[in-house]
């Protein structure tokens, strides 16, 4: 009998090991003390270290210090990155540390379900985080064994940013999209090859969508569930019959040394195909757009940046002209000859021209003589100003400048009806959000005054305004601020390093009723750590019951204070003698780049989206340091590209 059933038993053995081989585990991290953290957001992935692809990822609102957050579908035997981040500037996105703070764990030849315990601590690692679009499709049913199509395009322009071809066998997939760029605006194209022909038919032929994303905040999920509502997405196979137009200028001379900017677009919608910039040291040269279809009708605009301020002025202050191209039936050659018939051609950069919203505010009678509060922030809760009014007038405007084409905003504001100088939430005082998708251009935003209130649970900002910290310049500043009571940490504020005598800083982490001290040194010594003073300058300003929104002025002085951050926080970066530095980072007009090398000059500098797009480039610099206005870029995160005359480096810019 036993030699009877053995072969089973080898085989049930067997069988067992299989499944146990490709059996998907889970990962957990055990975090604790992340009480720096609670109510920013916190981003998990795991990747395999074989082959750097993810494995999948989470996401949680830190709402306690101590909790778990697990990602399924790790194998046995095989090796781990953890990548986690907490979002510490609040604007959505990833920002390399110390902007957010980032952690990476490893995991070698994992066993089954794993437990790792993480404390809180500030050695932090650059994990390279990439947003991602998730698209989760289901009741796909009638396309099973179909190929499927998809695109991520850029709302405004229609440039595309990414497209995937795949063949599924279950009625429910998702699809991914990374490296999308936070607060800005997206359509996902795609459709089912119905007819199996291989290539693409308008509907009802083939099946066909469309869905926008207005101002995405980060990882976004984007539930489809499948349906006939189908949209003509005028898909361009890979295979179509695509030319060439090829711009021939000549004549360009005095444009020699000048950043020109082209840009193809169809000439029935205006929609952007194609975009390049360069700079030309010869007066002949050529500019080719690529994936033209025959029988389409075009527009070439293009300008050359005559005063070099770095953005479109209408003519003449900057040269501009349109050429119109009527049904092209080929590879087509437009010669141009340099000359002065301009147009204005309304260019708007990448990154978008400034734009105002208009509130426009009516029937506010019973908040006459009150104090009002207006803020203006992208969806993703960065704030980009905020206002206080005092009204005798029932109907007023608030405006808010510096709005982006195609950014989405919220517009949180409150009555302080109980005039007790401070938020409460409503019915106490009277409180709206206004959500704003995608806008076009100047907004006016009309509000009648109403009873639908919003908790808009308002933060208070606490300004501190340095003067005179010449003694400091090129060394790196942290703020801290500390709970009076326990010492603990509220907030801080890294300069790094400070590049200007007067400044400020800002944080909305204060709380009525409450008292703090505001913390901070420069390393003086710039050894990277706190040294008590007079090693190291430190000062403390105590805020004692703070109300509501404050400013604190700063002037340089010899008063240094002993802070007491010796074994606590002690950790500054260096600054790499061989690289360079930029201030500030975040930055909204004016970032400064600065050479740290005594030998070493920026020579030139080139600034991509985050999508790989040149959207800057200056070739003619010979400075240790250099200004560049970034204010026309459109917020989120570029890679800035500086080389010098011996070494060259990639850092990261976040763009407010």
């Amino acid at each position: 009998m036993k030699k009877m059933y053995r072969p089973l038993i080898v085989v049930s053995m067997v069988l067992l090991a299989l499944l146990k081989a490709q059996a998907q585990d889970t990962v957990t991290i055990n975090f604790t003390g992340m009480t720096p953290h609670v109510g920013q957001l916190l981003s998990f992935r795991v990747v395999d270290v074989s082959d750097n692809s993810e494995v999948g990822r989470n996401s949680i609102i830190v709402t306690v210090p101590d909790f778990e957050l697990s990602v399924g579908g790790i194998q046995l035997d095989s090796s781990y990155n953890l990548d986690f981040w907490a979002d510490l500037n609040g604007d959505g996105g990833y920002d390399s540390p110390s902007t957010d703070h980032a952690w990476r764990i490893t995991l070698d030849s994992v066993k089954g379900d794993t437990t790792v315990d993480f404390a809180h601590n500030t050695t932090f690692t650059d994990v390279g985080w990439v947003n991602r679009i998730t698209l989760a499709l289901t009741n796909m049913t009638p396309h099973l064994g179909q190929n499927l199509y998809f695109a991520l395009r850029y709302k405004n322009s229609g440039a595309e940013v990414e497209r995937q071809t795949l063949t599924e066998d279950t009625a429910a997939f998702d699809v991914f999209f990374d490296n999308v760029v936070v607060d800005s605006s997206y359509l996902i194209d795609f459709f089912a090859d119905h007819n199996n022909n291989g290539s693409y038919d308008p509907p009802g032929t083939d099946h066909a969508w469309r869905i926008t994303l207005d101002s995405i905040n980060g990882d976004t999920l984007v539930p489809f569930v499948h349906n006939t509502d189908f949209t003509d997405i005028e898909w361009v196979d890979e295979g179509d019959d695509v030319n060439s137009i090829t711009l021939a200028l000549s004549d360009m001379d005095p444009h020699m040394g000048q950043n020109l900017y082209f840009a193809l677009r169809l000439k029935g919608s205006g929609a952007e195909v194609e975009r390049q910039m360069l700079t030309e040291g010869s007066p002949a040269f050529d500019v080719v757009f690529d994936s033209v279809i025959v029988d389409s009708s075009y527009l070439i605009d293009f300008y050359a940046d005559h005063n070099m301020n770095g953005s479109y002025d209408a003519p003449p202050e900057d040269h501009a002209w349109r050429l119109t191209l009527d049904s092209i039936k080929g590879d087509t050659v437009v010669p141009f000859v340099h000359n002065t018939e301009f147009t204005d051609i309304e260019w708007v950069d990448e990154g978008g021209e400034d734009f105002n919203i208009t509130l426009s505010l009516s029937n506010m009678d019973p908040h006459m003589g009150q104090n009002l509060y207006f803020a203006l922030k992208y969806k993703s809760g960065w704030e980009i100003d905020r206002q206080m009014v005092t009204e005798d007038s029932p109907a007023f405007d608030v405006v808010f400048e510096g709005a982006k084409l195609d950014s989405s905003y919220m517009i949180d504001f409150f009555a302080d009806h109980n005039m007790n100088g401070r938020y409460d939430a409503p019915d106490v005082d009277h409180a709206w959000r206004i959500t704003l998708d995608s806008i076009q251009g100047d907004t006016v935003v009309p509000f009648v005054h109403n009873t639908e209130f919003t908790d808009i649970e308002w933060m208070y900002k606490l300004t501190v305004e340095f003067t005179g910290m010449t003694p400091h310049l090129d060394q790196v500043l942290k703020l801290y601020l500390r709970n009076q009571n326990d010492s603990s940490f509220a907030d801080t504020v890294t300069v790094d390093p400070v590049m200007q005598a007067d400044f400020s800083v800002s944080l909305f982490t204060i709380v009525p009723d409450s008292s703090y001290n505001i913390d901070f040194y420069v390393d003086f010594n710039e050894n990277g750590t706190y040294d008590v003073p007079p090693v190291d300058h430190a000062w403390r300003i105590p805020l004692v019951d703070v109300q509501g929104d404050t400013t604190v002025a700063f002037a340089h002085n010899t008063d240094f204070t002993d802070i007491g951050l010796g074994g606590v926080i002690n950790s500054v970066d260096d600054l790499d003698a061989n690289s360079f530095s930029t201030y500030p980072n975040p930055v909204k007009d004016e970032l400064i780049i600065k050479s740290n090398r005594a030998d070493g000059k920026i020579t030139g500098i080139r600034i991509y989206s985050a999508t790989g797009s040149l959207v800057l480039q200056r070739t003619d610099i010979d400075s240790n340091t250099f200004r560049v206005n970034v204010s026309s870029l459109k917020p989120g995160m570029y890679i800035l590209n500086i080389g010098d005359e011996k070494n060259s480096k990639r850092l990261k810019i976040v763009k407010e």
